[in-house]
């Protein structure tokens, strides 16, 4: 049987539990199920997958933007497309009720200041910019998910910490030794607001898949973030000058709608892999490993846009980057250790009522009817 990852995790949202006969499952109870059914080969494919589409986003964003100038008009391209590619699954579309949409409205509004404040930003400022400040997101991520997460608890090792003061240390040095950040103010403070929000709409929507499901298939919540995206992007534009420079669409050459195909394509596949991601992996982990392909964006910026580093500036990016592979290295020990510790539970229990099991056999049956 092919892994999830390959089959979609989509085919989950149908999921036989329990047999011929029996009632269709809940999402809560898929949810449940998918928790034990997850392989390391299940895992490492859905992040290949999620890593594959967030860099060629990043990158398929920042040329599209520049050739169109059109932000918040390419975020709402972006999600009519995948809501045209999602029409072939129209019967995987479950919602329990009301309340669940309700419960995951908030979500959907911070994927919408997500991918806005985003798309903004890339009008700005550089590609190793974005990617240098961005690598500070999952410091925040770590204390708001250590502290309030039960189910899926976040374990904090001396690694863990080294490893993000090693970020930490590497924006820093970007940020106080780059030169030219001062045009990139605005660019900045975006992405700060990028940051927050989308450090914010992780951990709600891993706290909504984990520690209360709302009762939606995956299908459902990809096409209610993107519809509530599409339906309030045309309000947003009201507030900027983007509905006076629509004449821009006639000027754009065939590099540059082919900029906006891929970005378009980037953007529905990562609307689903993202989704994957969080089921497989923790909200923390989920941002280093966002950070981590920005390794292959920072090299496109600089062979391919021409922008340059000052040299303590290019050590702190160094330092960002290789901090988020210490973070990774740790989050794969503190697994082996979990599973290890899982494993020797289990033989103690198992070997605990064996021990039982014999000592009853060799009780003699007239004391064992006195105990009844």
């Amino acid at each position: 049987e092919l892994p999830l990852w390959l089959r979609g995790l989509s085919s989950l949202d149908t999921m036989p539990l329990g047999g011929a006969g029996k009632e269709p499952p809940t999402c809560n109870q898929v949810n449940q199920a998918r928790s034990t059914e997850y392989s390391y080969f299940d895992v490492g494919g859905t992040v290949l997958m999620y890593m594959l589409a967030s860099t060629g986003t990043s990158i398929a964003n920042k040329m599209a933007v520049t050739e169109i100038k059109l932000a918040l008009f390419l975020v709402g391209l972006q999600c009519a497309f995948t809501m045209a590619l999602l029409l072939p699954a129209y019967h995987k579309l479950h919602m329990g009720s009301w309340k669940d949409a309700a419960k995951w409205f908030p979500c959907s509004a911070m994927f919408v200041g997500m991918l806005t404040t985003s798309m903004a930003a890339y009008s700005y400022c550089s590609l190793g910019t974005i990617v240098v400040v961005r690598m500070a997101s999952p410091i925040l991520g770590l204390l708001i998910e250590s502290m309030y997460f039960k189910e899926s608890k976040f374990v904090v090792s001396v690694h863990t910490v080294a490893s993000l003061c090693v970020v930490a240390l590497g924006v820093f040095l970007y940020a106080y030794f780059q030169k030219g950040l001062g045009g990139e103010s605005l660019g900045i403070f975006l992405i700060v607001i990028n940051m927050i929000l989308a450090v914010v709409e992780r951990l709600a929507t891993r706290y909504l898949m984990v520690e209360s499901p709302v009762d939606m298939t995956n299908t459902t919540l990809i096409l209610f973030n993107n519809l509530v995206c599409f339906l309030a992007v045309p309000l947003l534009m009201l507030s900027t000058t983007e509905y006076g420079h629509m004449a821009n669409l006639t000027e754009i050459s065939l590099h540059g709608w082919i900029y906006v195909a891929w970005s378009c394509l980037c953007g529905a596949f990562i609307s689903y892999s993202s989704i994957a991601m969080q089921r497989h992996v923790s909200a923390t982990s989920f941002l280093v490993v966002t950070n981590l392909n920005k390794i292959a964006v920072v090299a496109f910026g600089i062979l391919m846009l021409g922008e340059t580093y000052a040299p303590v500036a290019a050590a702190g990016s160094f330092l960002a980057l290789a901090g988020g592979v210490y973070y990774s290295w740790d989050r794969f020990q503190q697994k082996k250790l979990e599973e290890a510790e899982q494993r020797l539970s289990k033989e103690k229990l198992d070997q605990d009522e064996e021990e039982a099991e014999e000592a009853e056999a060799f009780l003699p049956k007239s004391t064992m009817s006195e105990d009844i």
